[in-house]
């Protein structure tokens, strides 16, 4: 089997986070979204993946330049989903599993992989968003196993921007499909504020949600924070929630449930319920109210 993550456009709501950062390159306690991603994958033992990008690629490929198993695909035609799908047509050969590369799955998609049909192209599916016609519940996916003469339908689609454009054809023409339930928590980062509930939700349930195996040693269950191994804490206090990415540097503050990037630098400050980015030396501070953060983290449709 193959594998194909979409990178997704600019994400205007997701600004000025994605002025800086393509939204696959967003970080997690852990690492990046991508990082994530391909955590799954390597669970599957995938070793033939290709990316589609667009927005920020250059980024993407200094993310990825030690991976020499994973393709670049430039996206061609219009900034759209169904031009990203389309892009990839002349790499597939097989089946292929596709992944949206702004999303976050809490739990291995694996056994359900597994469990998928031959031959059929397979949706997997929260059992918590199952309304709507056939082609509507297909759509409310962020995974999915396509056959290679669907990305070629997606030729004839590119000016949709939205997968369930391709689920429409698929069940007008009855190709073979099934649709698999999951009680996978599934996240979609569409706002900046959806960064710090995923990543409450991961340090409150540590144990229970996936990471790549090294984030297990980085992890401080006392105070469900998580540091980066090449982070920098230097004379601050860290509360509660907070995660320190690689190569960032805290010095002289106090922070809680906060998310520091990576290579960001955070000197003399007291701070709540924030993210702080950098680079290039354009610096962002982001803040989330505490009651819009403390309300449940709902599954993405």
């Amino acid at each position: 089997m193959q594998a194909l993550i979409l990178a997704g456009g600019r994400g205007t709501r997701l600004r000025p986070l994605t002025d800086l950062y393509p939204k696959p390159l967003l970080y997690l306690p852990g690492g990046t979204l991508l990082d994530h991603l391909l955590n799954q994958l390597e669970r599957l033992a995938i070793t033939d993946i290709a990316i589609v990008v667009n927005y920020k690629a250059d980024a993407i490929a200094r993310h990825i330049r030690k991976r020499r198993h994973i393709r670049l695909i430039q996206q061609k035609g219009p900034a759209t989903f169904m031009a990203a799908l389309a892009s990839a047509a002349d790499w597939v050969q097989g089946p292929t599993l596709v992944l949206h590369g702004d999303n976050y799955f809490g739990q291995w998609l694996e056994p359900y992989v597994r469990r998928a049909t031959p031959g059929r192209n397979t949706f997997f599916v929260s059992q918590d968003a199952a309304f709507g016609d056939t082609a509507a519940r297909m759509a409310q996916t962020g995974a999915y196993i396509l056959q290679p003469e669907i990305f070629r339908w997606a030729r004839m689609l590119v000016e949709h921007d939205s997968l369930q454009a391709l689920t429409y054809e698929i069940v007008a023409r009855n190709a073979p499909m099934q649709i698999l339930p999951t009680n996978i928590c599934r996240f979609n980062v569409n706002e900046p504020s959806d960064l710090l509930h995923i990543t409450h939700l991961m340090l409150r349930d540590w144990s229970s949600m996936v990471h790549p195996p090294y984030a297990n040693l980085l992890y401080d269950p006392m105070m469900l924070s998580w540091k980066a191994r090449d982070a920098v804490v230097e004379e601050s206090s860290l509360g509660l929630y907070v995660t320190i990415g690689h190569g960032a540097h805290v010095r002289r503050s106090r922070l809680r449930h906060a998310l520091v990037f990576p290579h960001t630098h955070v000197e003399d400050e007291e701070e709540e319920f924030v993210i702080l980015a950098e680079s290039r030396r354009v610096r962002i501070q982001m803040y989330v109210p505490m009651p819009h953060l403390m309300m449940p983290v709902a599954v993405a449709p």
